[in-house]
C-alpha cells in the first residue's frame, strides 16, 4: 500500500479519527430542543457582548471628545496666561523704555548745555557783550528790588532771569514752564505722553487741569493732577506754590479715585503750609477764632489749638455740627434698573389678583363666623338678655360642658331650621373623643405622687398623672376599656351603633389608638394651652348627613345623657374634642370645626377652638383657575429673579469692593431671598395638596362614608396663606426700595438704616431689662391671674403694658404692694427712659442723615433731570439713536 504524504499524515491519525467518532456520536445524541436553547443562549451572549462593544466603542468616544475639550481649556487657561505674562512683560518694558527716554533726554541737556557754556568762550568780543548784556540785566533786576539767575537759553546767551522774593527777604525761584504726563486708558501700546506748558504767576491748578483735559478729550470731574510724589495738588493754589526747592516740574494727569477717604502721608504733608522763616512746612494750627495761628505766635501766648476750640463748644449739637462729615457717595443706583422695578410690580399685581380670585374679600370671615356664632357665642334672650344657650368659651366646669354638649350642639347642627343649617351644610361625621389619665394600681395609691410619705398621712388620697404621656418607657395615658359604659351601652333592649346616625366604627368604652385613627379618619393631633396631645383616645360619632335629622337629635340627646350618667368625663380625663366641618354653598368655602376641652388636675377647665376656612380642592372653578395662571405668571418672574437680579446683587457688591456676602445680608437680599423661597414653598405646597389632591366631590363621598377629620388640610391652606403674606410684605419693601430714587424716600432710607444700626446696640439693654420684668411679673401674678400664669404669657402682657394696655385693678387686687413698686419701676423705665431712646435714636440718625447729605438742586447726581431720567428709562442703543437722528435735523 503506498504511502500517504507528510501533509496528510495528521488527517489520518488513528487517535484524532477516534475523537472525530465520538464528537459525532455526541451530536448524534444530543436533543434538538437542548440544541435550540443553547443556540438562542450563545446568540443572546454574542448579542450582549455586541452591545457592551458598542457602549466601550461610545464611551470611548464620549471619552475622547471630553478629554479634546480639557486639552481645549487647557490651552485657552495657557493662552491666556501667556497673554497676561507678556503684558506684564509689556508695562515693565514700557516703563524701562520710559525711563530711559527721560535719562537720554537729560545727558542730551545736559550735554548741549555744557557745549553752550563751553563754545560761548571762543571769542573775547562775545563775552564780553554778553558780560555786558548780563550787567545790564542785573542792574534792571536790582532796580527792581529782585535778583538774578544766570541760566543758559537755547540760543547760547546768558539770560537775567528774576528771582521774586517774600516779605522776610528770602528769594522764591518763579517757575515759568513745566511738563504734563498722561497715560491714556486703554493704550494697547502703554504708553506715557509728555505736554509741556508755560504759565505764570498767577495761573493756577484749575486751569492747567481743564486745559490738559480738554487737550486729551477727557472729562474734567474725573481727573486730578499730582506730583511725581504721588500728592495730589490742590485746584486753589498757584502753579509756583506746587514744587519745592529742586524738585522736578512734571505733574502727572490721573484719573480721580472716587472711592479713596484716606489721606496717605505724603498727600497730608504735601498740603502743609510753608513755615515763611524755615522753608519748611508745618501742620496748620488755629486759634479760638477759629483762624489760623501766624507761625511766629504760640499757643502759650494765650491762643488755643482748633482741637480745643471744638470741645470748648458748648451748645448742644454744634460739636457734633462741625465735626460732621460728607456722606460717602452711595452706589444704589447703579443697581436699580427699570426692568426690575417692572418685575417687581407686575409681580405685586398679579399676587393681589391671585389673592382676590382665591378669596375674595370677607368671604373666609364670614364662612367661619357663622360658625362661631351658632357654637362658640353664647345666645341671649328676653329683654333681660338672660342666657339661652351656654357658650363654648363660658365653659368652666363639668356641668357646663355637658350642658354644651346636650343643648347647644344638637340645636345647631342637628335641627334643620337652626341658623347653622340655613347657609351652611355639615359635611360627614361628628366626632366626640376624649383622653384619660390611668389611675395608681389598688395597692400603690400613691405610686404616682411626689411627696408619698405626706399623702399617706391623708386617709383617702391618692394621685393621678398630671399630664398624658404617649410614648416612652412608662406612658400615662389610660388604654383600658370602660367596663361599667360598656354594660350600660350594649345592655339596652335596641342596639345603638349603626342605628339613627350613630357611627359604627369606634365605641366610647373602648380604646383606639393613634394609628388606627390615623389611618380610618385622618384625625390630627392639637397643641392646647397645656400640652399637646396625640390622636387616640375613646371616640363615638354621628353622621351629620343622616336623612332623619329628628332621629339622629334624640339619639344624640340619649347618648350625651347616657354618657354623663356613667361618669364618661371624670377626674382621669384630661381633654374632650369635638370636631366636624361644614360647607358654604355660597361663599364656596369649607370650615373645618375642632374644640378642645383641657382637664387639667386642678378643677379647672381651658377651652380652646379652630374655625378655619379652607377649600379641599383649588383647580375646580373658573376663579381657581384664573388664579392658577396667574401663579404660572408669578413663576417665571420669580424665576427672573433667581437668575438674573439676585445675582446682579452679587456683582454689585463685588464691583464696589465688597463682599458678595453682603447681598445676603442686606434688607434687599433678604427681600429677595424671602420671596423667592416663600413664592416656591407655597406654589409646591399648593401644587401638591390642593391640585393634586382628590376632587371635591370625592372628598364628600368619603366623609360621608366615616369620619374626616379636616384639621390637618385646613392648617396646610392656612400656612399658604401666611407665606404669601410674608411675600406680599418682601415685594412692599422691595418696591420701596426701587423707590429710592426718589431723593426725599432715599434719605428716609438711610435714616431708618441708620437708626437699625444703633438699635442693635440698645438691644443689648432693652432686651435683658424687659425680660427680666417679664420675669417679675410672672412671679407676683402667675399665681392667680391668667395671661400670667405661663412665661410666653407673660411676655405678651408685658408687652401690652409697654402700649398702656393694663388692667391695674385685677393686678392690684391679687397683689396691692408689689403691684405698685412694679408699676411704677415699668413705666419709669420703659416708658420714660427706653421708649424716650428709642424716639432719640430716630431723631438723631434723621439728624445726622439730613445734615451730612448734599441737597445741591443744581447737583444732577442728587437731583435728576429729564436726561437723566431718559437715560435711566431707555436702553444706551435708544440714546444714541435719538442722538444721531437729533444731529442730523
Amino acid at each position: 500500500m503506498t504511502a500517504l504524504p507528510a501533509i496528510f499524515a495528521d488527517a489520518y491519525d488513528p487517535a484524532n479519527a477516534k475523537d472525530a467518532i465520538e464528537d459525532e456520536e455526541k451530536v448524534d445524541s444530543l436533543d434538538l430542543n437542548i440544541c435550540k436553547s443553547n443556540i438562542r443562549h450563545w446568540s443572546q451572549q454574542r448579542r450582549e457582548k455586541k452591545e457592551y462593544a458598542d457602549r466601550l466603542e461610545a464611551k470611548l468616544q464620549y471619552l475622547s471628545k471630553e478629554l479634546a475639550r480639557k486639552r481645549e481649556q487647557v490651552e485657552q487657561r495657557e493662552a491666556n496666561i501667556r497673554i497676561e505674562q507678556e503684558k506684564a512683560k509689556k508695562e515693565r518694558d514700557s516703563r524701562t523704555r520710559e525711563k530711559q527716554e527721560k535719562l537720554r533726554a537729560q545727558n542730551q541737556q545736559i550735554q548741549s548745555m555744557v557745549e553752550e557754556i563751553l563754545y560761548s568762550r571762543s571769542s573775547g568780543d562775545d563775552k564780553n557783550r554778553r558780560r555786558l548784556e548780563y550787567l545790564s540785566g542785573k542792574e534792571k533786576a536790582a532796580a527792581a528790588g529782585g535778583d538774578v539767575l544766570a541760566i543758559a537759553d537755547k540760543g547760547g546767551e546768558l539770560q537775567a532771569v528774576d528771582k521774586s522774593k517774600d516779605h522776610s527777604g528770602k528769594s522764591i525761584l518763579v517757575t515759568d514752564t513745566l511738563v504734563i504726563t498722561f497715560q491714556p486708558p486703554g493704550d494697547p501700546a502703554n504708553l506715557r505722553y509728555h505736554l509741556s506748558y508755560r504759565v505764570d504767576a498767577t495761573t493756577t491748578i484749575k486751569q492747567l487741569r481743564g486745559d490738559a483735559c480738554k487737550y486729551w478729550g477727557v472729562p474734567e470731574q474725573d481727573y486730578v493732577l499730582k506730583t511725581m510724589a504721588n500728592s495730589k495738588v490742590q485746584d486753589e493754589i498757584l502753579v509756583n506754590n506746587c514744587f519745592r526747592q529742586g524738585e522736578i516740574a512734571v505733574l502727572r494727569l490721573s484719573r480721580r479715585d472716587q472711592r479713596n477717604t484716606v489721606v496717605s502721608e505724603a498727600e497730608e504733608k504735601a498740603i502743609m503750609p510753608i513755615d515763611p522763616k524755615t522753608g519748611t512746612r508745618k501742620p496748620k494750627r488755629y486759634g479760638a477764632e477759629g483762624g489760623p495761628i501766624a507761625a511766629g505766635d504760640d499757643e502759650d501766648q494765650g491762643g488755643e489749638s482748633y482741637e480745643q476750640a471744638l470741645n470748648g463748644i458748648s451748645a448742644y449739637g454744634m460739636n457734633q455740627i462741625v465735626r460732621l462729615r460728607d456722606t460717602k457717595p452711595s452706589e444704589h443706583v447703579s443697581k436699580i434698573k427699570l426692568s426690575d422695578s417692572v418685575a417687581f410690580a407686575v409681580l405685586m399685581i398679579l399676587s393681589v389678583f391671585g389673592l382676590l380670585y382665591r378669596s375674595p374679600p370677607s368671604t373666609e370671615y364670614y364662612s367661619a363666623e357663622g360658625v362661631r356664632q351658632a357654637v362658640v357665642h353664647p345666645v341671649y334672650q328676653g329683654p333681660d338678655a338672660i342666657p339661652r344657650y351656654q357658650g363654648f368659651l363660658d365653659i368652666r366646669d363639668e356641668n357646663d360642658l355637658w350642658n354644651w354638649l346636650g343643648t347647644r350642639i344638637p340645636e345647631a347642627l342637628m335641627t334643620a331650621d337652626s341658623d347653622l343649617r340655613k347657609f351652611n351644610l355639615p359635611i360627614g361625621y361628628l366626632q366626640l373623643r376624649q383622653q384619660r389619665a390611668r389611675v395608681p394600681p389598688a395597692e400603690d395609691v400613691v405610686k404616682f405622687c411626689a411627696r408619698k410619705s405626706v399623702v399617706l398621712k391623708m386617709p383617702g388620697a391618692e394621685c393621678l398623672d398630671s399630664s398624658l404621656v404617649y410614648e416612652g418607657a412608662e406612658p400615662t395615658q389610660d388604654n383600658s376599656d370602660l367596663d361599667t359604659l360598656r354594660t350600660a351601652w350594649e345592655d339596652l333592649s335596641e342596639p345603638r351603633h349603626g342605628v339613627d346616625g350613630r357611627g359604627d366604627t369606634y365605641r366610647p368604652w373602648q380604646f383606639a389608638p393613634a394609628n388606627t385613627t390615623k389611618e380610618l379618619s385622618k384625625t390630627a393631633a392639637l397643641r392646647g394651652s397645656i400640652q399637646q396631645y396625640d390622636e387616640s383616645g375613646y371616640i363615638v360619632e354621628y353622621n351629620l348627613n343622616e336623612v332623619d335629622l329628628g332621629a339622629l337629635e334624640v339619639a344624640f340627646r340619649r347618648d350625651m345623657l347616657l354618657l354623663n350618667e356613667q361618669k364618661w368625663i371624670d377626674r382621669q380625663s384630661r381633654m374632650i374634642v369635638l370636631s366636624f366641618a361644614t360647607y358654604n354653598p355660597i361663599f364656596d368655602f369649607w370650615c373645618s370645626c375642632t374644640f378642645l376641652v383641657e382637664m387639667p388636675p386642678s378643677g379647672v377647665f381651658f377651652t380652646k377652638y379652630w374655625v378655619q376656612p379652607f377649600r379641599p380642592n383649588m383647580d375646580e372653578t373658573n376663579a381657581e383657575t384664573s388664579s392658577n395662571y396667574f401663579d404660572y405668571l408669578r413663576f417665571a418672574i420669580v424665576l427672573y429673579i433667581f437668575l438674573f437680579v439676585f445675582p446682579a446683587h452679587i456683582v454689585h457688591k463685588t464691583n464696589n469692593h465688597k463682599a458678595g456676602l453682603w447681598a445676603f445680608v442686606n434688607l434687599t437680599g433678604i427681600c429677595d431671598m424671602i420671596i423667592i423661597v416663600f413664592f416656591y414653598v407655597a406654589f409646591a405646597y399648593r401644587w401638591a395638596l390642593f391640585k393634586l389632591n382628590k376632587k371635591t366631590l370625592d372628598v364628600v363621598n368619603e366623609a360621608q362614608t366615616r369620619f374626616y377629620d379636616f384639621y390637618d388640610l385646613s392648617q396646610q391652606y392656612w400656612t399658604i396663606q401666611i407665606l404669601e403674606g410674608v411675600m406680599f410684605v418682601a415685594l412692599c419693601i422691595r418696591m420701596l426700595a426701587f423707590a429710592r430714587l426718589n431723593r426725599s424716600i432715599f434719605q428716609l432710607w438711610r435714616v431708618l438704616g441708620a437708626a437699625l444700626q444703633q438699635y442693635m446696640y440698645f438691644a443689648l439693654l432693652f432686651i435683658p431689662l424687659f425680660l427680666g420684668f417679664c420675669f417679675t411679673a410672672h412671679t407676683i401674678w402667675g399665681r392667680r391671674l391668667f395671661g400670667f400664669d405661663t412665661f410666653w404669657g407673660t411676655i405678651i402682657a408685658t408687652l401690652m403694658m409697654i402700649n398702656g394696655n393694663v388692667d391695674l385693678e385685677r393686678m392690684s387686687n391679687d397683689d396691692g404692694v408689689w403691684t405698685v413698686i412694679f408699676v411704677v419701676l415699668f413705666f419709669f423705665i420703659f416708658s420714660f427712659f427706653l421708649m424716650n431712646a428709642f424716639t432719640a435714636i430716630m431723631i438723631e440718625s434723621m439728624y445726622k442723615v439730613f445734615m451730612s447729605s448734599g441737597n445741591d438742586p443744581k447737583d444732577q447726581n442728587v437731583y435728576w433731570n429729564r436726561d437723566r431720567w431718559m437715560r435711566w428709562m431707555c436702553p444706551q442703543l435708544c440714546m444714541n439713536l435719538a442722538k444721531a437722528c437729533r444731529g442730523r435735523n
